[in-house]
């Protein structure tokens, strides 16, 4: 995906074909099973890419449906480059968003602002 954006590829096709694999599940290579954190990292780009791809073809619900994924799983691992990426990606778009879009975004929000709370609080 990072590739299809890069060079602006059309990949819907490939993307149809693969569907059934776009799907979070855990991963295991011949020296046993891989890190669920590695996983979900991983994952999270892909579903970053996706939103972008989608994005960038003025699909604008299905890509910010993608990006909140991709921000969903950020909170979900604490990834603050996968956090800001996502919601600078939503900002660029945010007049393209839906009312149901634009909820979720808002709760997503307040799921980071609840971790970031001790990063901010002032010691006292």
């Amino acid at each position: 995906m990072v590739a299809a954006n890069r060079y602006q590829l059309q990949v819907d096709p490939i993307l149809e074909r693969f569907k059934e694999h776009l799907h979070y599940r855990s991963q295991q290579n011949q020296l046993g099973k891989v890190s669920d954190q590695v996983t979900i990292n991983r994952y999270t780009r892909l579903l970053a890419e996706l939103g972008i791809y989608y994005l960038n073809a003025k699909q604008y619900d299905r890509g910010l449906s993608y990006i909140l994924d991709s921000l969903e799983y950020s909170i979900r691992i604490k990834s603050d480059n996968g956090m800001l990426r996502c919601m600078g990606i939503f900002e660029q778009f945010r007049q393209y968003a839906s009312e149901e879009i634009q909820k979720r975004y808002n709760e997503f929000i307040r799921d980071v602002q609840k971790l970031s709370v001790y990063a901010w609080s002032p010691l006292v």
